[in-house]
């Protein structure tokens, strides 16, 4: 078991005394100190990658704290991971879950599922990196409500978003989610929905409300391309 928290909605990792940030929407998992090529989970070494476009000031600025580095898709796709509301998490876990999975495809290490939001079925990138959760503009019914979201990409830029709060069955489950409905066309999350043939974004912290998407769990299993959240 490892101990995690959320700093800023972002879940970190505290491995060997060192904060690595958990991220589903990064390809690799990199370290941002060159010199340091592999991360050793649960004693077995994984190879690093290469950075593929973090800023690092922009990272931790967002995140608030220092961090050695992120754990991308690549890894994350060997292993598998658990987060609990405990806050501990586990990787390589062997889930043997009773309750309805979400379906889920895994696209260059990214994970897209459809989750039915406001009645209607949205493809969505789930992104742990996501502090805010997206809805693309018109992709469904919603309503504005209260302040904007501001939220910081990855490339320190800063995103500007319409709030609102829709009713979304993850798991077979009602649960009420804070969405981001970015302002800018051009942003980091509406270009990574583009990119991903999405309409949404959901992460593992429902910003609005400031506390997790999950009451007990949140699953990840790669091996058969199921999460699980209750």
């Amino acid at each position: 078991m490892y101990n995690y928290k959320f700093e800023n909605g972002h879940c970190v990792i505290d491995i060997d005394g060192d904060n690595w940030f958990l991220d589903t929407g990064s390809p690799q998992t990199f370290a941002f100190d060159n010199d340091i090529t592999n991360i050793t989970i649960d004693g077995k070494a994984y190879k690093l990658g290469n950075n593929p476009g973090y800023i690092r000031d922009a990272v931790e600025k967002a995140i608030g704290i220092r961090i050695k580095g992120i754990i991308g898709g690549d890894v994350l796709g060997k292993t598998s991971f658990s987060i609990y509301k405990n806050n501990q998490m586990e990787f390589n876990a062997n889930p043997s879950i009773s309750n309805n999975p979400i379906n889920v495809q895994i696209y260059c290490n990214a994970i897209i599922g459809n989750v039915t939001i406001e009645g209607e079925e949205i493809n969505t990138l789930f992104d742990s990196g996501a502090a805010i959760n997206y809805l693309k503009p018109n992709a469904c019914n919603y309503s504005i409500k209260g302040e904007a979201l501001k939220d910081v990409d990855m490339s320190g830029r800063l995103i500007v978003s319409n709030y609102c709060e829709t009713i979304s069955i993850l798991g077979n489950k009602d649960i009420k989610l804070s969405f981001g409905v970015p302002i800018d066309i051009n942003c980091g999350p509406m270009n990574v929905m583009r990119q991903c043939n999405c309409k949404a974004v959901i992460g593992l912290y429902n910003y609005g409300f400031n506390d997790t998407i999950f009451s007990e769990y949140f699953i990840v299993d790669y091996k058969n391309n199921k999460i699980y959240v209750k």
